[in-house]
């Protein structure tokens, strides 16, 4: 048996959160040390209000990969737990999505994150 899938099924399962993301942004380190941030972070579906999120962000201080759970709380808003993004240890996070861009801020244990992001591609 095939089963076509219309418009309006097709548009329920796609979230304005999924995708793959890219911005800048300012990383606060626990001794009050201020830096400019870039971030990719890619966003993919695990259940129906669930997502993964896993990235990296540069500074001057180097690299660091990471990784979020994040759970819908809105139409547009996000928030989950997480480790690693921009040093900032493991903290909360919080996201906002509108149209194309994207707010991440994330309070850690070793800091705390800001940053604004456009989606990539379409």
């Amino acid at each position: 048996m095939v089963m076509a899938v219309g418009p309006l099924e097709a548009a329920a399962r796609s979230n304005p959160v999924e995708g793959s993301w890219r911005g800048n942004g300012r990383a606060v380190a626990k001794d009050g040390k201020s830096y400019r941030v870039r971030c990719k972070v890619r966003v993919y579906r695990i259940a129906e209000k669930k997502f993964q999120m896993s990235g990296k962000c540069s500074s001057t201080k180097g690299t660091t990969a990471g990784a979020a759970s994040l759970k819908q709380v809105g139409a547009r808003s996000f928030r989950g737990q997480g480790n690693g993004l921009s040093g900032t240890g493991t903290g909360r996070i919080s996201v906002s999505v509108s149209g194309k861009r994207m707010s991440l801020s994330v309070r850690g244990n070793k800091g705390r994150m800001s940053v604004r992001l456009r989606k990539q591609g379409r």
